[in-house]
């Protein structure tokens, strides 16, 4: 039996060509994650982080989360969490995985994200978020610097 491809960049060879790479795929889901504080990725903010556990949580996928390299990351945000989403690298993306986020895209535009949604912006930003009331929120991230969630203080 033979397959014949006319185009694309599909990964397949012909058998004398074929190789193993060691690649493997995983299986990424937020129940078999190591959730951190969200302030554990940017220790010059750990002493900001509320005592009451109901912070903001990061899980690292690949990628350093220090330094310039691109990186990603699922960031879990507690039901009815307010604060802002600020990275300081040259591009962010954001993908809403589960849940629903309030996102304040300019001073104007507030737009609600449901599971799907996806924005990013070029070069350092800052987003006022309110996730939904009845459950967490789970985003994706791929960035080029450093990412930072911090909650709001009652008054802001």
């Amino acid at each position: 039996m033979s397959i014949e491809i006319d185009s694309g960049p599909y990964l397949v060879m012909l058998p004398e060509e074929a190789y193993d790479s060691s690649e493997r795929p995983i299986n990424v889901d937020a129940s078999n994650l190591v959730w951190l504080d969200a302030s554990e990725a940017r220790p010059r903010d750990a002493a900001a982080a509320p005592p009451n556990g109901d912070s903001a949580q990061v899980a690292w996928l690949w990628g350093s989360p220090r330094g310039t390299a691109l990186r990603s990351a699922l960031i879990k945000l507690p039901a009815g969490f307010t604060g802002t989403l600020s990275s300081e690298g040259s591009s962010f993306r954001g993908v809403v995985i589960a849940g629903r986020l309030d996102l304040q895209i300019t001073d104007t535009d507030t737009r609600t994200l449901a599971p799907g949604s996806y924005w990013g912006t070029e070069g350092a930003s800052t987003h006022p978020m309110t996730s939904a009331a009845d459950a967490a929120t789970i985003l994706y991230v791929r960035t080029d610097g450093g990412v930072e969630v911090s909650r709001a203080t009652p008054g802001d």
